[in-house]
């Protein structure tokens, strides 16, 4: 079972999860929901891994906490197949406001299909907008702040952070996050690894 400095339901003010289990383990429970089939999401080598194969899969994890006030939260990723695999494919992370969808949120992702590069996007009232991060690269961290209603994601591709656009006015309310492999094409096997998943400022409690 996943390593957790978590005391629930108590308010924290610093939450890691290193996903540390038994391969084949299923993602500590207490903290994450299941999102599409549960045998394509468990611990292996004490990472995360989400892996789909087929047509239009979505298989990964959604918090069952939430973060509150001012916060800063860092997760590591590895696309360890399908990267430049030229298929429909990428990951996911997803930060939103808690019970919304797309709207009020941000989310990175890596889509293997169009150029392979890093993409951050974020809804905001009904309308978005789309930066492009740095480098063409399969691994790396992803790091999101938030000050009052201004949310500042980051990049990290073995240079050190690199702020992705300027901060977003997207609000300051609760926020739930979700990592996510995801397929919209046709492949064969492509996995994505998550670790090191961090919360270092705000205040989390379940949702």
């Amino acid at each position: 079972m996943a390593g957790i400095l978590f005391n629930i339901p108590t308010s924290v003010v610093l939450f890691d999860d290193d996903f540390t289990g038994t391969n084949g383990d299923p993602p500590n429970s207490n903290i994450w929901s299941i999102v599409g089939d549960s045998a394509d999401v468990f611990i292996q080598d004490n990472q995360l891994r989400t892996q789909v194969a087929g047509t239009s899969e979505d298989n990964g994890v959604a918090s069952l906490f939430k973060i509150s006030g001012d916060f800063s939260l860092q997760v590591d990723f590895d696309m360890v197949t399908g990267y430049g695999s030229g298929t429909d494919h990428s990951f996911f992370i997803t930060v939103q406001h808690v019970g919304e969808t797309f709207y009020n949120s941000m989310r990175i992702y890596l889509n293997s299909f169009s150029e392979y590069l890093f993409r951050i996007q974020r809804w905001v009232n009904g309308g978005y907008g789309s930066y492009t991060g740095p480098g063409q690269q399969s691994s790396g961290s992803f790091k999101l702040s938030r000050s009052g209603t201004l949310w500042q994601p980051a990049l990290d591709l073995g240079s050190g952070y690199v702020n992705i656009a300027g901060p977003q006015g997207i609000g300051s309310d609760d926020v739930e996050i979700s990592l996510v492999n995801s397929v919209w094409g046709s492949v064969a096997d492509c996995k994505v690894d998550f670790d090191n998943f961090t919360i270092t400022e705000g205040t989390t409690s379940l949702i």
